[in-house]
């Protein structure tokens, strides 16, 4: 490296600072004791400097050191590791991780870091600034979701392939992408030896060692298991199983994911960033922090992201995050912020000022992940009794303090395909006896479990998934849609795949018929959506008559008009959302909006509310048909009466004549 410059840091930001050819490394430690600090140049092994932190380096409890190197010296090329009485220490601050380079390959020590990248270009980069109720969120995994040979795409599984995709997501109409984890999470999870089974549900999955998981290769023979066939008793090799989602993992929190890029980590993922913003598509990171997570550094941790990297919103957990600490931050209450619940914020934190400088921003920019939307449009889905004043409450659910994120499917769980497929969880290849995922998903599996060559239970399950979609993405709050969901995705009934880095995780590109007709039937939903204002309106429904028009902005009926049926036996209602509460982006008013959700197992025909003169009503959506484009009007308006088909929702619109 040649003579260095060495003198004390400004201790101004944890982690390296770089300036030119200098660099300041800064690192909290409150214990004394022989403590050091170790450069070497790219590809060595052995030291090349050894900087032995004093007191003189000490600001604080903060050691600072500047090093200015010779010209000839890449400073990008530079590692560091700190030694505390001879033993490596991790940089919490650590902007590069080295040796985590190729996805999959455990580390001895995680403890040598690299430089960050030089500035990266932002031009004239804009944030989109989204509204919660013009958002339609895409909940992905970075590897997953181009990482299958099916997405044709140059790099697979990196932030590379996921840029190829922006043009598919924009045309698919969302635009808000929530990543799970991209920080440097260590994705290999060191595993105790022991004994397990898998258990083949069919014949194509049957006792082939090919199938066994990597981590549970090298079938034995063992007294305990000894009724069981050889190849169906395993042990886990001494490499790691995958930690594929990457929660709960040791992980280098200011450092992008190196095994998610196929260049340069930093560069690429700003880049990414970059392009979504470009497309008008706003970018979140999934976050988790583990317990007694200091609260300084998670605050240090939204603001990196969001000034070095343009992160739009986190989604976190709040368990261990102080949501009203970080909610002060004027950097961090200036993008989206995304966690199971919100209701509960002190009202004195909502509005505080400080003189004549408001703290907080008046608009939305808090949101809860409303688990409780899934559970009840299921529930609602299957038919089960008692669920049309649930159904009503996540239907209008649109608080005014902060948004709603619905979803009828996320990572963690079933996939929307999988909902109407299983009625169990099939998690055997996890490794733990199927005894790991939650036993509650809500689902019904139509009549067979998992694949089937029965057309009546397909025609069934294609019909269940449209009614799904037609429940998220007309519902109140912001719609997250899970990645592949809208072309069939399915994990074969695994509701835990947080350890499957296979296709069970992976996007399947190559689409089937089937899987066309509901891709073109959820692109033309969404747009049907964003084309009505009503349906994602800024304020909450009241079922009052505030304007003084005639109707309440939305009224109930049942299958006469005004006569609601809210008993436990009801499966059935109707909402008349009037369009004089809302105007469409043109200025124009709303279209009025009839809507019935006809879950029951049989025909039964419904009232229509009788049109005002020159206006009649026509069907835009029904789902007993597979598509939008042309629906049959005289198989179901009668009159003024509609007939509903088994388990289907139709909505109709009041237009000239």
């Amino acid at each position: 490296m040649g003579n260095l410059i060495i003198s004390r840091g400004t201790g101004r930001m944890l982690g390296v600072i770089k300036d030119g050819k200098t660099l300041e490394f800064s690192i909290v430690n409150t214990d004394r004791g022989d403590f050091c600090l170790q450069l070497f140049y790219q590809g060595e092994t052995r030291k090349n400097k050894k900087i032995v932190l004093k007191e003189d380096f000490l600001i604080g409890n903060i050691y600072s050191v500047r090093v200015e190197f010779p010209a000839t010296v890449d400073t990008n090329k530079v590692e560091y590791q700190y030694l505390w009485n001879k033993k490596p220490v991790k940089d919490p601050y650590a902007r590069k991780v080295i040796g985590r380079e190729r996805w999959g390959n455990p580390l001895k020590s995680t403890c040598r870091y690299g430089i960050s990248a030089d500035e990266f270009d932002w031009k004239e980069d804009k944030k989109p600034n989204i509204p919660f109720d013009d958002l339609i969120m895409y909940q992905l995994h970075v590897r997953g979701y181009t990482k299958h040979k099916s997405s044709k795409v140059q790099y697979p599984g990196t932030f590379c392939g996921l840029m190829e995709k922006i043009p598919y997501m924009k045309e698919l109409g969302i635009n808000g992408i929530l990543a799970l984890p991209i920080y440097d999470f260590e994705e290999c999870i060191p595993q105790r030896e022991e004994l397990g089974t898998l258990f083949a549900k069919n014949k194509e999955a049957e006792t082939s060692n090919n199938q066994v998981p990597r981590y549970l290769k090298n079938p034995i023979a063992d007294k305990k298991y000894g009724s069981l066939p050889e190849d169906q008793i395993v042990k886990e090799e001494l490499s790691p199983k995958l930690n594929y989602w990457g929660y709960g993992a040791s992980a280098a929190y200011f450092a992008p994911k190196a095994s998610y890029a196929a260049t340069t980590a930093e560069t690429e993922l700003k880049e990414l960033v970059y392009r979504c913003h470009k497309a008008g598509i706003e970018f979140y990171m999934d976050v988790f922090f583990p317990a007694g997570t200091n609260q300084t550094y998670i605050r240090d941790f939204f603001r990196y992201w969001i000034l070095e990297y343009h992160v739009d919103g986190f989604r976190f957990n709040e368990n261990v995050v102080e949501r009203n600490y970080m909610i002060q931050d004027p950097v961090i209450n200036s993008v989206k912020l995304f966690t199971t619940t919100w209701n509960n914020m002190p009202e004195e934190n909502r509005y505080q000022t400080q003189g004549t400088l408001s703290m907080l921003p008046k608009r939305k920019t808090s949101a809860e992940m409303n688990e409780g939307f899934q559970q009840t449009m299921r529930r609602f889905l299957k038919s089960d009794e008692g669920m049309i004043s649930d159904f009503l409450y996540r239907f209008v659910y649109n608080p005014v303090d902060y948004g709603i994120i619905n979803f009828m499917a996320n990572a963690n769980g079933f996939t929307m395909t999988d909902m109407v497929s299983y009625d169990v969880r099939h998690n055997e290849e996890n490794g733990e006896n199927d005894q790991d995922g939650t036993e509650y998903n809500y689902s019904w599996n139509c009549g067979a479990e998992g694949v089937t060559r029965k057309r009546s239970i397909n025609r069934l399950r294609e019909q269940q998934l449209r009614n799904a979609w037609v429940m998220l993405l007309l519902s109140q709050g912001t719609p997250m849609i899970l990645a592949g969901d809208e072309f069939g995705r399915t994990k074969l009934g695994n509701n835990n795949s947080y350890c499957q880095d296979n296709k069970v995780s992976w996007l399947n590109w190559k689409h089937s018929d089937r899987d066309l007709r509901q891709l073109e039937y959820v692109k033309k939903l969404i747009a049907f959506r964003k084309n009505h204002p009503i349906f994602h309106k800024k304020t909450q429904f009241r079922n009052s008559d505030y304007l003084i028009c005639g109707m309440p902005d939305i009224s109930y009926h049942g299958k006469e008009l005004w006569k609601p049926d809210f008993s436990v036996y009801s499966r059935s209602i109707a909402l008349y959302l009037c369009g004089e509460y809302a105007q469409k982006p043109d200025g124009s008013r709303e279209d009025d909006l009839y809507l019935i959700y006809h879950m029951f197992w049989e025909s039964d025909t419904y009232a229509l509310p009788e049109p005002k003169e020159g206006y009649h009503w026509v069907c835009k959506v029904i789902t007993g048909q597979s598509s939008l484009d042309h629906v049959a009007q005289d198989d179901i308006i009668d009159g003024q009466s509609v007939l509903m088909q088994p388990r289907s929702i139709a909505v109709l619109a009041l237009e000239k004549m």
